[in-house]
């Protein structure tokens, strides 16, 4: 129950850490044993030694020479980058996911295709997905970073493409749990060269414009410790025999990542005043954050519900409360705060979403102003009614929740010249199963005039295809979801560059 644009679905049916421990470690290396030549003298491996310890001088050179001087760069001191302090970790990540990106090249398969050391991908400059993403969790491993918290996975992404048939394609890829508790995905696929090709709008000849759905599917996962295999409900073929078909795989190209990674923060933050790490990293948070239940801030199942989080049940004062303590808190460190930003980030894009602002502020265009909430209804020029037109409260056009028993004309008054949004999670008040099982903080459960509201799925404009019942017609509706969702990328862009100290 998100603005949505992402594609990507699926993250929370997976459990990262891995559902069984597997013993038996070993993949073909795809190399002879030094010395020889010949297919008879290529030798097994154990697949955790790919991931070195923080003990490989190679890479500790690489953290404390090479990122430290990308960091500084982009305007993040190592005494920052090497604290302990919170959101130090997260920081690096997105250091070592930004170095790799813009610093190790996407080199496609060849003929004599095998997994590259770490050490090797640096010497190289270049590898393909795997290179990059056991690359990406060993520098993390390295920099101090719990193995317990990073995994690489092996697996497919499933993509639905406009106009073409479902297609899975074989990839690998990094999950980190960040401070936050949360798993979140490294792909190790973005590069600057696709940002300069995203850039310029450059589109690699035979590659679909859209991507619609894509998920990703993890087979095996692991660390330095162990060996994973997730549960599929069904027996999976042996970690060896997928390393072995490895020249075969139908691989998912650099393109396809960028699109299915591609959300509104994208569009907000491509600016020059915005880095790219920072856009990584806060794309990693977001991925998931408007992407369809996935969401991290939509998972409320695990991690709560706060109506304030996603301005429902009417809390449009205090979700604003929510976001100016986030950007303060942003506007304080930067880099040690890129959470506290992708926390506003998703408010600001509910607010467009679910309230009923838009709705008065239209002119009959596709943009409106942003809403000033230092300004009265935050600088409408006509205050809101419920009593008649579109947005009928007064005469049974919506429901009310079980609680309210004044009905329907007193409901339109309750909210007259207020800016209202949909209510959701109100006790007895369920019309889904995650709603059903959704737990309302006790201190926002009393409804009052809430119970007044429409539910939040008649009127919220939470994706591109129609989700409720406000606006009839299908090109009236979307034209509501596009003005929603400029308005969400321009006060976002606003709000990074008024709190940017880079």
């Amino acid at each position: 129950m998100c603005l949505t644009l992402s594609p990507l679905a699926g993250l929370q049916k997976w459990n990262w850490n891995g559902d069984f421990i597997v013993h038996e470690c070993i993949v073909p290396s795809g190399r002879t044993a030094v010395g020889y030549t010949g297919k008879k003298y290529e030798y097994p491996i154990d697949v955790r030694e790919f991931l070195v310890t923080e003990r490989n001088e190679v890479l500790r050179r690489t953290l404390h020479e090479d990122i430290v001087a990308y960091a500084k760069k982009n305007g993040v001191h190592s005494d920052v980058l090497g604290s302990r302090a919170q959101g130090s970790f997260d920081l690096r990540a997105a250091m070592v996911n930004g170095f790799v990106s813009h610093h190790v090249a996407y080199r496609p398969v060849g003929k004599s295709d095998y997994w590259q050391f770490p050490d090797e991908t640096l010497f190289l400059r270049g590898g393909d997905c795997e290179d990059r993403a056991l690359l990406i969790a060993a520098l993390l491993i390295t920099s101090g970073v719990s193995s317990y918290n990073v995994r690489v996975a092996i697996g497919q992404v499933r993509l639905r493409v406009r106009g073409r048939k479902p297609a899975d394609h074989d990839h690998a890829w990094v999950a980190y749990k960040n401070e936050a508790g949360r798993w979140q995905i490294l792909e190790p696929l973005i590069t600057r060269r696709y940002e300069t090709r995203q850039r310029m709008n450059v589109r690699v000849a035979g590659l679909p414009r859209d991507v619609e759905r894509a998920e990703y599917v993890p087979y095996y996962l692991f660390n330095d410790v162990h060996l994973w295999q997730a549960d599929h409900g069904k027996e999976l073929p042996s970690i060896g025999d997928l390393a072995a078909l490895r020249h075969k795989w139908s691989r998912l190209h650099p393109e396809f990542a960028g699109d299915v990674h591609r959300n509104i923060l994208t569009q907000a933050l491509s600016i020059p005043q915005c880095p790219k790490w920072f856009l990584q990293s806060v794309t990693s948070h977001f991925s998931t954050l408007f992407g369809q239940v996935i969401d991290e801030k939509d998972n409320f199942i695990t991690h709560g519900y706060d109506s304030r989080e996603h301005f429902d049940d009417g809390f449009i004062e205090e979700g604003w409360a929510l976001v100016r303590d986030r950007l303060a808190r942003f506007h304080a460190g930067n880099a040690e705060n890129i959470d506290a930003f992708s926390g506003a980030a998703h408010a600001i894009a509910d607010f467009y979403a679910h309230t009923s602002y838009v709705h008065f502020a239209d002119t009959g265009g596709r943009t409106v102003s942003a809403y000033d909430p230092d300004k009265p209804l935050g600088g409408l020029e006509t205050q809101p009614t419920y009593a008649g037109g579109d947005f009928d409260l007064a005469h049974g056009s919506f429901t009310t929740g079980p609680s309210w028993t004044a009905g329907a004309p007193a409901a339109a008054d309750a909210w007259s010249g207020k800016i209202l949004s949909g209510r959701y999670a109100q006790r007895g008040d369920s019309q889904s199963i995650l709603e059903r099982l959704t737990t309302t903080p006790s201190s926002l459960e009393e409804p009052g005039i809430r119970g007044a509201l429409p539910h939040h799925n008649e009127i919220a404009v939470d994706g591109d295809k129609r989700t409720s019942k406000l606006y009839g017609p299908v090109g009236e509706y979307h034209r509501q979801f596009v003005m929603r969702q400029a308005a969400a990328v321009g006060h976002i862009r606003a709000a990074f560059v008024g709190n940017w100290n880079g």
